[in-house]
């Protein structure tokens, strides 16, 4: 009995400590605690045997430190539970201050948050960093005409076509609404034109199947760099300003910002 009781926290223990390395203090605590008791348990069970019994050994020291292990670990589990549970909320809301519910991407805070190191990085000589914003053509008619659940699929289906468009290193963000801002790193003018084209051209080959309809839509792209004396403010005024000119130029284009006069 003891046997088994070890081997089934042991298993326990063993689910617990995966991912040991990104795994947070309580949970590597917990790990610890249950393999510690569960070795007590299962000594118990074996030092009770005759083929394992030791020379000058209390049976009844051992028998007893046995089942206090095991009433130590049934508190610890219930008790490990309850507090990752609350570590896992806690951890849970920490992320969506940062990361859009809907469409799993940074919210504007959490792309803002990455984009700091980027302007800051963008004082020094070497590859430029490049800012795509993008705005969903007429996105409000789709919630009019079909239901916000049916925009919120079109806003999930275009982030994951965008994403398909990515490196890894790239950062999408959503910063409100339709209008979602995409960094990418160690990337020129030019070859970001050529990624908001490609963005462009896949969302508009999109169609995203609603409960009432196929809804196609179509995105405009302001495309601008990173520059040394920029700030937020002046980084996205730019981009935006970008976005307008392929907004009043027909809309479902790619407009870039003018280049810095030296």
């Amino acid at each position: 009995g003891s046997a088994v009781t070890a081997f089934f926290f042991l298993a326990g223990a063993a689910a617990l400590g995966r991912g040991w390395r990104s795994g947070t203090v309580l949970r590597r605590y917990l790990v610890v605690l249950m393999l510690a008791l569960s070795a007590a348990v299962l000594a118990r069970g074996l030092l009770s045997l005759p083929a394992m019994a030791v020379e000058g050994l209390n049976p009844v020291a051992v028998q007893s430190a046995g089942i206090v292990a095991l009433y130590l670990m049934m508190l610890g589990n219930a008790f490990g539970y309850l507090l990752l549970v609350r570590e896992h909320e806690h951890g849970e809301l920490a992320r969506l201050e940062v990361v859009d519910a809907l469409t799993d991407v940074p919210n504007r805070r959490g792309f803002y948050t990455a984009l700091t190191p980027w302007i800051a990085l963008a004082r020094r000589p070497g590859m430029p960093t490049s800012l795509i914003i993008l705005n969903l053509d007429q996105f409000k008619r789709v919630n009019d005409s079909y239901g916000h659940s049916a925009g919120d699929m079109v806003l999930k289906a275009m982030v994951d076509v965008c994403k398909k468009q990515l490196r890894d290193s790239d950062q999408m963000g959503r910063l409100g609404g339709a209008e979602f801002a995409i960094l990418l790193p160690r990337t020129s003018a030019e070859d970001a034109s050529m990624v908001a084209e490609r963005i462009r051209l896949a969302v508009a080959a999109l169609p995203v199947k609603a409960e009432k309809a196929i809804i196609n839509m179509t995105a405009s792209l302001g495309v601008t760099t990173i520059r040394a004396e920029d700030s937020t403010v002046s980084l996205f005024k730019r981009a935006d300003e970008a976005l307008q000119a392929a907004k009043q130029a027909g809309r479902n284009r790619v407009a870039e910002a003018p280049t810095a006069i030296l």
